[in-house]
């Protein structure tokens, strides 16, 4: 089972590597209620699309699989992507425990 914090490090690292990229003025706080998606976030939709490519390639480092945060967010569903780190990390836990409870089914 993964722990919430060790996804909340990888969360962190990724927006480390993202921010290495950004303008001073663009760069995002790595906290738990720091804003990733909308308006206030400061992050375009290419911004955007960096950084869960970011967090996908931190997740496959730490733990060798990642979930596929990017197809996941874009599948259709009328639900907005998570708006803060914290709650990215835990909509990235619901996915890796879908995942191992549909592994488990199989």
């Amino acid at each position: 089972m993964i722990a919430r914090g060790a996804i909340v490090k990888a969360l962190k690292a990724a927006v480390k590597s993202l921010n290495a990229q950004l303008p001073a003025e663009q760069r995002l706080s790595d906290g738990e209620d720091a804003i990733i998606f909308g308006s206030s976030s400061g992050l375009d939709s290419l911004g955007f699309l960096n950084l869960v490519l970011c967090i996908e390639s931190e997740l496959e480092a730490a733990f060798s699989s990642a979930p596929s945060i990017a197809e996941t967010i874009m599948s259709g569903s009328d639900q907005e992507p998570p708006k803060t780190i914290g709650a990215l990390a835990d909509f990235i836990l619901d996915l890796f425990q879908d995942e191992a409870n549909g592994a488990s089914k199989e």
